[in-house]
């Protein structure tokens, strides 16, 4: 194949891929998005053509595949230039950083187009088995480390459909990126064959491909939901961060907090009121002024508040720290518990790799320099257990299974997604928590300061949402554990197991004769 035209198919693919995601949000175009990729791995055979061009065609296979991930994820995260200017302390990096992060993730795309037309070449491994296992095992690959990032795993594109994909309580959100790989890879092959025989094969495949799932999730969703439930009341209050930590401001956007709880309380059903990350604009732990007050708030309503709030104190050596953590009042109860952010966004909260190189500390490009914590314990309220994920800790699928591997009867997700602005990014950073609900059957109370604010059953099934950039409160039921999944018991089995064999594909090479 002429290397523009695999180029051109590689383009194609990309583009495909990013509109199955939100703005555009044609989440069917995920099924067929990688066959024009497939189509130039598959004749960038790195065995064909004259003797010495072996590295020519493996570097070709790298470039289609790096080219796809690029256009894909440049046009996933088009709306990193365009973030408030006022949330960004240098805004004329945002460009460069989005061409950056993208030319970055593109790696991995990279490496699943190299490695997949090297366990092809001769036929060696079959279509079937090296493209689902190597996609899925890659993206987990991107989820880990430091500096992971599993935005844009293909599976998240089905979050409309999520209440049929009910297998991600075994396999994770991995297994549901291998299936969508699986169903590419067989529409693949359905336009490849010239047997009618063999084509009506392959079609009777993507039927069955497409019925597994739904038959399975069918039979799941049969089950009643137990009767127990958690009333929660979620408070958007829609502040702006730029008045947010003017002092100007404070009491105002204090007494909103205060009046839109006061006003969710009417339900004297509620088992809990929550507000969004970092909503009050103090440090709520331990401002003398604020917190006695939250704690008279509380005692008056005799409903339990879950607060994120930015928080500051000194550690075992001495030095304070700074931390984006969520607290827990409880009516006529001094104690307050605690929650710090484990998992903090590289270059906005934490310069990465800081520990083990400290002159990175040194570098100020306008990121916060927050501590992680160490913690995972689940908060105790009235007899159940509640796991806090604050804002990107819910789309890294251990976060939430360690609460409910510690006993989480239900997960709250306290995020502040004003920072995306009117764009795209809220409501694919809100997709991801709906797989969290389904890996772990535990419901999901997802409360965004400007939205999308949100109740998601065990099932992933969303029942309630609100708009973005709207003053509103969303009261919901949480029904409380359906269930303990595999996944919830073992993690990321499935992931490994893709991962295995993706690094078996990708050796299996060098061990056979030369390419």
């Amino acid at each position: 194949m002429d290397r523009r035209l695999a180029l051109l198919l590689a383009v194609i693919s990309g583009l495909l891929l990013a509109a199955a995601f939100p703005p555009v949000g044609l989440f069917p175009l995920v099924f067929v998005a990688l066959v024009p990729l497939f189509f130039a791995v598959e004749h960038s055979d790195p065995r064909r053509g004259r003797r010495g061009a072996a590295g020519a065609r493996t570097r070709r296979l790298f470039a289609v595949g790096w080219t796809s991930g690029f256009v894909f994820f440049l046009a996933l995260l088009y709306w990193i230039p365009f973030l408030p200017p006022n949330n960004l302390t240098i805004p004329w990096l945002m460009g460069p950083s989005l061409v950056i992060m993208a030319a970055y993730l593109a790696l991995f795309p990279g490496l699943f187009a190299l490695a997949l037309g090297w366990s092809r070449a001769g036929g060696r491994v079959s279509f079937l088995i090296a493209a689902p296992a190597l996609w899925a095992g890659l993206e987990y690959l991107r989820s880990v480390g430091t500096i992971g990032f599993p935005w844009g795993s293909a599976g998240y594109a089905l979050a409309p459909m999520a209440s049929t994909l009910q297998f991600a309580s075994v396999t994770g959100i991995w297994g549901v990126s291998a299936w969508i790989v699986l169903i590419n890879a067989l529409f693949y092959l359905v336009l490849q064959r010239t047997q009618g025989k063999r084509r009506a094969l392959d079609l009777s495949l993507v039927i069955l491909a497409f019925a597994i799932p739904s038959i399975q999730a069918r039979n799941v969703l049969m089950r009643p939901l137990p009767p127990e439930r958690a009333r929660v009341a979620l408070i958007q209050a829609n502040v702006d961060s730029e008045t947010k930590w003017d002092p100007e401001f404070r009491e105002a956007i204090v007494e909103k907090l205060f009046r839109l709880t006061r006003e969710a309380a009417r339900d004297s059903s509620l088992d809990l009121i929550v507000w969004s990350e970092a909503a009050p604009p103090f440090l709520l732990a331990r401002d003398p002024v604020y917190l006695p007050r939250v704690r008279a708030l509380v005692d008056s309503l005799g409903v339990p508040l879950l607060a994120g709030t930015v928080d500051s104190r000194r550690g075992a050596d001495g030095h304070l720290k700074h931390y984006n953590s969520v607290v827990l009042l409880r009516p006529g109860d001094p104690a307050l518990d605690i929650y710090d952010k484990a998992r903090l966004v590289p270059f906005s909260e934490r310069m990465p790799f800081q520990g083990a190189l400290p002159f990175l500390s040194a570098f100020d490009w306008g990121q916060s320099d927050f501590s992680p914590g160490e913690s995972r314990a689940p908060f105790e309220m009235g007899g159940h257990r509640i796991g806090p994920l604050i804002c990107f800790e819910a789309i890294f699928p251990p976060q939430a299974r360690g609460f409910v591997d510690g006993g989480a009867d239900f997960l709250v997700n306290i995020t502040n997604d004003q920072w995306f602005g009117n764009t795209a990014a809220p409501s694919q950073h809100a997709a991801m928590a709906v797989f969290r609900a389904v890996e772990n059957r535990r419901a999901i109370g997802r409360c965004a300061n400007t939205g999308i604010t949100m109740i998601i059953d065990p099932f992933g099934r969303v029942t309630a949402r609100t708009p973005t950039f709207v003053e509103t409160t969303l009261v919901g039921d949480l029904a409380l554990p359906v269930e303990e999944t595999f996944y919830s018991r073992h993690g990321d089995v499935a992931a490994a197991v893709f991962l295995a064999v993706s690094l078996v594909l990708m050796v299996l090479p060098l061990a056979l004769k030369p390419l």
